[in-house]
């Protein structure tokens, strides 16, 4: 039983055949290097390759980052046995230099910037197959891993396209399964046994789960890396800081604002500073300041709602896509346990799990939230419009009125206005 698999590679003359420019964001490392591993339980021992080959696909995704695609496979020439084969993305990210070569041309005049030295650290995760035990030329002691490793590295350039790259790297792999070997020869019994028990290490439900969560991180890393991050605001902002509103209480703070500002009473800067709706509070400061005419105003303020609505549709138009991935990984591993002869119902739970109960909730309850704020902002736009044009605050009533549900109108039975007094 493999319980923890630990290796650190070094891998040298490595070339990058392609460097990457403005225009092509992406270039190609091939190296050949030096592996060493060792790993400890029931089974332990130590692997050391030096003819390792390793090929990594990197595409910029700004001037200090990039994401990586990369296969090692570290195989013994002599027995021309894979010892270790990985498959895995991460990250680089570059330090004391710029990642991406410079050359554009423009207005006749042409820019060309190459890095002479670029140094970059990073991490990739993965899945990787290692032999821990050889038993006679046929039979091998073979493990399933999950791989994660941090590197280092430095690339001088050679040339416009070449370049010579030093990358070294240690990685933790933890097994999830293995198959042990046994060869017994009984006393006096003239045979040999062979007994071959397989074990799983690591919980099939937690092994799903990380093959389904870090195929979907790794797509929305490829996909959305520079909209993550208001992906995340709009979640927090819809999901855990969201609480709506009465708008018939909305109406009744304008309409009260409107005749406090109609007859310009003293209490009208408190209780802008008491007002707890940020947007209603940030117009009326406008109103106050007198800067704006009534119909720019309410321009402005219908823009900016518009916007903030477009915001919060494409992060819920976001999640929505990426619902589909933990969906179409969790049935492809679901027919390739079946095909194996094993149980799919890890793969295909955790995938409608993730798609139907997180990741699509999270994107309806983005839209529904969206949908909401912005008619409440719409209102309040209408609301500051008629506060600056200092509206009479029965016509300003009655208008607003329009914006809510006949059961929510307030209704007007008497008008005494003064300042500070309400309305209904």
């Amino acid at each position: 039983m493999l319980v923890k698999f630990i290796g650190a590679s070094i891998f040298f003359l490595a070339i990058a055949p392609s460097l990457a420019r403005a225009t092509e964001d992406s270039q190609l490392h091939v190296r050949g290097g030096y592996f060493h591993a060792t790993y400890w339980g029931p089974q332990s021992g130590n692997i050391s390759i030096p003819s390792t080959f390793d090929v990594e696909y990197e595409r910029f995704l700004s001037n200090q980052s990039s994401l990586v695609f990369r296969y090692t496979m570290a195989m013994d020439l002599d027995t021309s046995r894979p010892y270790y084969n990985y498959a895995g993305t991460g990250m680089r990210y570059y330090f004391g230099s710029k990642g991406m070569e410079v050359d554009t041309k423009e207005m006749g005049v042409t820019i060309s910037a190459i890095p002479r030295w670029r140094y970059y650290y990073g991490w990739d995760v993965g899945i990787g197959v290692g032999i821990v035990q050889t038993v006679g030329s046929i039979l091998q002691i073979m493990t399933t891993v999950a791989d994660a490793g941090l590197c280092l590295g430095t690339i001088y350039q050679l040339n416009k396209r070449f370049g010579a790259e030093v990358h070294v790297e240690v990685s933790t792999v933890q097994g999830f399964s293995n198959v042990s070997v046994y060869w017994i020869n009984p006393a006096g019994s003239g045979r040999n046994h062979l007994f071959v028990l397989r074990e799983a290490v690591m919980d099939p439900h937690l092994f799903a789960f990380l093959c389904i969560s870090s195929g979907t991180l790794g797509y929305a890393l490829f996909c959305y890396r520079s909209r993550l991050s208001s992906c995340a605001r709009e979640i927090r902002k819809h999901v855990w800081i969201f609480r709506s509103e009465r708008k018939n209480v909305l109406v009744d703070r304008m309409v009260n604002f409107g005749a406090l500002w109609l007859y310009q009473s003293p209490e009208l800067d408190l209780n802008i500073r008491e007002e707890t709706h940020p947007f209603l509070r940030e117009g009326l400061e406008f109103v106050r300041e007198g800067l704006l005419d009534d119909k720019t105003l309410h321009r402005i303020f219908r823009l900016r709602a518009g916007q903030m609505h477009v915001t919060s549709s494409q992060a819920a138009s976001i999640l929505r896509d990426l619902a589909k991935m933990p969906l179409a990984i969790g049935l492809f591993g679901a027919i390739f346990q079946i095909a194996n002869q094993a149980q799919g119902l890890d793969f295909l739970f955790w995938g409608l799990g993730l798609s139907y109960f997180l990741v699509l909730p999270l994107a309806d309850r983005i839209q529904a939230s969206a949908d909401f704020i912005y008619d409440e902002q719409n209102l309040i736009a209408e609301g500051l419009r008629l506060i600056a044009s200092r509206t009479n605050p029965v016509l300003m009533t009655e208008e607003l009125n329009s914006y809510l549900h006949k059961r929510e109108r307030i209704k007007l039975k008497r008008m005494a206005l003064g300042p500070g007094k309400r309305v209904a």
